[in-house]
Parts: structure tokens; sequence; C-alpha cells
């Protein structure tokens, strides 16, 4: 039996206490990201990462022993399972089916089948874990990324979001791609300054199972982005897109064409070259 761990629960705050294997993205992800060809054949899933220029395709997880195991479970029940419950794999797309028909689902509210606390609490889950853990290289490019002041708000609210408020000004936006052809990959979190719907703040954007999360951090919504969100309620707004015709489609396929191939696929290029 392996060791166990002990030490500061990062979410939180308690010391002493067991740590459990943390994943920098939810284990089930991985899973549920696979492909499967017309064969049987299943593929790993590929990540890009922009940042860094490389992509890279694994079923190898990030994890770094950094939660307890009530802090891990706060963060499956109040917004993992259901936002990968609701994600696309093998030509299904719950998410998509609950919006079709509707170009905007203004507010999480406006439809009883989509709940959007849960995409909400997953979408500052996954900044929150990015920016305060030390994950393992090629993981740790988002380290400190919220600020410590907007860290701090965000480890608040995702611990407890009944009895914190909200992390000032920020919003999510989550865009659902409308073209079920070949999967254009996942993306952990990225940042970069908000030119979208925000004056001013950050963007944080990342992608996976057929869902783009942009979240304006710290920023004035602009006067003709403001119907996308109820301010006055929780500030999601979902928004479905063709990813072929959305700048996403555009930053991904130049990653694709840029990027540096490692692990599998950086094995089979080789052998590509080595072959003529």
């Amino acid at each position: 039996m392996k060791n166990k761990k002990y030490g500061t629960c990062a979410l939180c705050s308690k010391k002493n206490m067991e740590l459990r294997k943390s994943h920098f993205l939810p284990k089930a992800l991985y899973r549920e990201s696979r492909e499967v060809t017309k064969d049987g054949t299943i593929l790993d899933p590929i990540w890009l990462d922009t940042v860094l220029g490389t992509m890279i395709q694994t079923s190898r997880q990030a994890t770094a022993y950094a939660l307890c195991e009530v802090c891990e479970d706060i963060l499956n029940q109040r917004g993992e399972n259901i936002v990968i419950a609701d994600g696309r794999r093998s030509g299904n797309f719950p998410l998509l089916a609950k919006l079709q028909g509707s170009h905007l689902t203004r507010s999480w509210e406006l439809d009883e089948s989509i709940n959007g606390a849960a995409y909400y609490h997953f979408a500052l889950g996954i900044l929150w874990r990015a920016s305060a853990i030390d994950w393992p290289a090629p993981w740790n490019g988002s380290r400190n990324s919220l600020g410590s002041r907007f860290e701090e708000q965000f480890r608040r609210y995702v611990h407890d979001p009944d009895n914190n408020a909200m992390p000032s000004r920020t919003y999510v936006n989550v865009v659902v791609n409308t073209d079920m052809g070949p999967c254009v990959g996942n993306h952990p979190p990225t940042r970069g300054r908000e030119r979208k719907i925000a004056k001013a703040g950050s963007a944080h954007q990342f992608t996976m199972l057929g869902m783009h999360f942009h979240v304006t951090v710290g920023g004035v919504i602009l006067p003709e982005s403001q119907h996308y969100f109820r301010t006055d309620s929780l500030p999601v707004a979902f928004t479905t897109a063709d990813f072929r015709e959305y700048g996403l489609h555009e930053m991904i396929s130049e990653a694709i064409s840029k990027g540096k191939p490692k692990g599998k696929l950086g094995s089979h290029q080789s052998r590509q070259k080595s072959s003529t």
C-alpha cells in the first residue's frame, strides 16, 4: 500500500489533511474525450497548448496531491459531473440538443434542463485549479494566472458557493460547437487580454468536449454584450456556433499547423519521416 500524503488542502485551507491525487482537468474528461473510429479503434485525446505551441495525443493525466476528499467531492458534485455528462462524445452531444432551435440562450434560467450554476462553478473551478496549484510541466503554464486577489475570490466561491459571493466582474460564456464533424481537439486554460465582450480585464479560455469556455475576469461588460448575461442573477451565457466559422477554429488550426507534435503524435511524425 502506498504511503498516504498529508498537508494543507489548497481549496479549504485545512491543515494536516489526507490529500488525494487531484487531476489538473477532471479525470472523466480524458476518458470521454477519446474518439472511436469506424473500425473500433480508440484514439486518445489531442491536447493543444496555444501558449507553448505544442500538441500532444495522450491519455496521461497531470496530477498533484492538492485537495482533501471533501473538496474533491465538491468539485465533482457541484460542476464536473454535470458538465461532462452534457459534453460531446461519439456523435452524441446533450448540451447542443438542449440548445438547438435557439441561437442564444441568454440565461440558464430560461431552460430548466441546463444547470447554469454548475457550468459557472465548473469554469471557475478549472481556472482556480490551473492558477493555484503547482502542476507538473507542461501543464503549469497558467500558474498564478488569476492574480492573488481573484485567485482568493475564486477559491472561496468554488469551495462554498452557497455561502460565498461570486467573484467580482467575472462572466462565463459557453460556446457550443454545432459542427458534429471530426473533433478539433481540446486545449487547457490560457490567459490573454479581453477583447470581445468587456472593457479591460483578462480573458481565460479552454476547450473540451465540444464546449469552449470564455471567462472574462475583472472587466466591465460592454453595452452591446450585456444582453448575453443576467448580471442580476448568474453571469453565465450559452451561445452556439460552428467552430469552423468561429475565431476559436482559426486559433486551433493555427496551433495545429505551427505546433510541435509531442508524445504519440511526435513518434508518428518521426516514423513517417523515416519511411520517406
